[in-house]
């Protein structure tokens, strides 16, 4: 078992996040428009906004960020990758819920807080176990 990054684990880190952003857009605006203007809680709109999010995230990892992997399509690897995403979903849920006792915490720090957390915990189970 090797400790440390090299290179090739940075640029990969690199590339994870840059292509994250674009499902990160779609999680995040779609939150913040549901609890803004649906005035949805703030639970139901994250959920939402991380199920929009990881469509997105899922083809762009897929197709961009492993295509080195040279991953192919199967029904373990889907399932490996919605395990990642149920993680995922499940801290920022938890997170969510924590912040949510706090009302002084506005709506977009927790979405935040929330969102980073998720993030982590997607990439290290992305890279470890369902892009494997």
């Amino acid at each position: 078992m090797r400790f440390g990054m090299t290179r090739a684990d940075a640029k990969e880190i690199v590339i994870y996040t840059i292509f994250t952003l674009c499902g990160l857009a779609v999680d995040f605006g779609l939150a913040n428009l549901l609890v803004y203007f649906a005035s949805l809680p703030l639970i139901v709109a994250g959920t939402c906004g991380l199920i929009a999010g990881t469509i997105t995230n899922y083809f762009v990892h897929l197709k961009v960020t492993f295509r080195h992997k040279a991953l192919s399509v199967s029904w373990t690897g889907f399932w490996k990758y919605v395990q990642t995403c149920l993680a995922g979903a499940a801290v920022r849920i938890v997170v969510l819920a924590v912040c949510s006792l706090f009302p002084s915490l506005a709506p977009f720090y927790a979405l935040v807080i929330a969102t980073g957390l998720s993030f982590i915990t997607n990439y290290l189970l992305a890279r470890f176990y369902a892009f494997r």
